[in-house]
């Protein structure tokens, strides 16, 4: 069985996390977004539909779907909500990224399997990859790039960056354009 080298990509709320997992689409790797498993979950699993609802209301459905920004607005403000939350949400996510990668891994025709996981500490997942990415920016030009308001909510829920780089396997500043970015993640992917 080929063995796929393991990469999560993590970091801090707009960063550009996803910016990088585009480029390692162009190269040879199988790519996940744990934010989209999420999104495919909450429309397509409906036992989760239900226990989000049990958990949170009736009030977090709109036109019979889940609604993430209603979601997001009643667990920012209760840790407690957003604990139990993640508590139904993370087991489903890590449970599609590795039976994701078991079949990938059979297939054999990629280098890379690649993850953009923004909460890869806090669910305690970092030893199931053989490499950590965490993708750096200062915060003003973070906060610039995020076009919401709830941006330091978001950004205190998540582990600091500071600690991320600290785990980190591999660091990489993006604190300019898209281009350099591109140019960072090629490099990094030419080491591999």
């Amino acid at each position: 069985m080929l063995n796929l080298i393991k990469i999560a990509i993590t970091g801090s709320i707009a960063t550009g996390k996803s910016s990088a997992l585009k480029v390692f689409e162009k190269f040879d790797s199988y790519t996940l977004s744990a934010d989209k498993i999420v999104h495919k979950l909450l429309k397509e699993d409906q036992i989760l539909k239900k226990n989000i609802t049990d958990l949170l209301g009736e009030e977090v459905i709109e036109q019979n779907e889940l609604n993430r920004k209603k979601i997001a607005k009643k667990v920012f403000i209760c840790p407690e909500k957003l604990k139990s939350l993640e508590n139904l949400i993370h087991p489903k996510v890590l449970d599609y990224i590795e039976k994701t990668y078991e079949k990938i891994s059979r297939d054999k025709k990629y280098k890379l399997f690649v993850v953009e996981m923004p909460l890869i500490y806090e669910m305690q997942k970092e030893n199931f990859f053989d490499i950590i990415l965490v993708i750096s920016a200062k915060e003003k030009i973070a906060k610039e790039r995020y076009k919401e308001s709830d941006f330091e909510i978001r950004k205190n829920l998540q582990m600091s960056l500071n600690q991320k780089e600290k785990k980190a396997t591999y660091i990489i500043e993006n604190n300019s354009t898209i281009k350099s970015l591109e140019n960072k993640v090629y490099k990094f992917i030419t080491t591999l």
